[in-house]
């Protein structure tokens, strides 16, 4: 059981480090109107970046690549 929640707080640690760097300089590349989101928007979206990071991540490269 140890192990599950030693992998959950990591998967959490990741996903918290990615979602703050993810609201501050992708979600602009991502997304024009949530670019323009205020300080509490990008406040409330970092736990559901923290849980999905894997999938925005992929969504943040596709993006990137798509618009260069």
């Amino acid at each position: 059981m140890s192990l599950v929640l030693v992998l959950l707080g990591l998967y959490l640690a990741i996903g918290f480090g990615f979602a703050l760097v993810f609201t501050v300089f992708m979600v602009p590349r991502i997304d024009e109107a949530s670019a323009r989101g205020s300080l509490a928007f990008r406040v409330v979206i970092v736990p559901g970046a923290a849980a999905l990071w894997p999938l925005l991540l992929v969504r943040a490269i596709a993006g990137r690549t798509r618009g260069a």
